[in-house]
């Protein structure tokens, strides 16, 4: 600060020896004591991120980051930056082996894990179960603009239930018997006459 007031004390004398006016000496005065104050704050939040000039892992981001720029070969400098950073200075707990916390924790840490909220503190509130094997269930099929005659059957096979939907082979099997019936159509003609449907 003494070299600011030194600088701002030889621009003023400097000033007034060139014959400029007192407003323009003072605004140069301030505008410089400006400049030095907004230098020094930068110079501080960039010290307190990234540490002194010439100093390696220092300062918030330098302790936070140092796993990545390769301290440590797991990264579990990293982890432990990243932990500090948000459980106020102390590392989280971890639970990979199992546990209930009310307080910020790390999770999958070690695999795949499930965070399960607890209402009352300590039963997970879900019930996973699978239908009795002697269960009957109910099928039910809507057919939306099928042909009228449409048929729908469930019959139980080998593997289970099983549903036929016969829409087209039933009116075809009643349109090409009643015109063999009638001695019409290429069916008609490979019966032989003994055989042939009369209507």
């Amino acid at each position: 600060m003494h070299s600011v007031i030194r600088s701002i004390s030889r621009d003023v004398f400097t000033n007034v020896s060139k014959g400029t006016t007192a407003l323009d000496t003072l605004t140069n005065a301030l505008g410089r004591v400006r400049d030095r104050m907004l230098d020094l704050a930068a110079t501080s939040l960039s010290e307190s991120l990234f540490g002194k000039s010439g100093t390696s892992g220092t300062g918030l981001l330098g302790s936070l980051f140092s796993g990545a720029a390769g301290n440590s070969s797991d990264g579990s400098s990293f982890k432990g930056g990243i932990e500090t950073l948000f459980s106020g200075g102390s590392p989280l707990p971890k639970y990979a082996g199992g546990g209930v916390t009310n307080q910020p924790s790390i999770f999958g840490e070690a695999g795949p894990e499930a965070a399960v909220p607890l209402p009352d503190g300590r039963r997970i509130p879900v019930t996973l179960s699978q239908p009795p094997a002697n269960m009957n269930t109910k099928t039910e099929v809507h057919l939306h603009g099928a042909p009228a005659g449409t048929t729908v059957s469930q019959t139980e096979g080998a593997n289970g239930p099983r549903i036929d939907i016969d829409m087209i082979s039933d009116q075809m099997e009643a349109r090409m018997a009643g015109r063999a019936a009638k001695g019409r159509g290429s069916i008609s003609e490979a019966i032989p006459g003994a055989l042939r449907l009369r209507g």
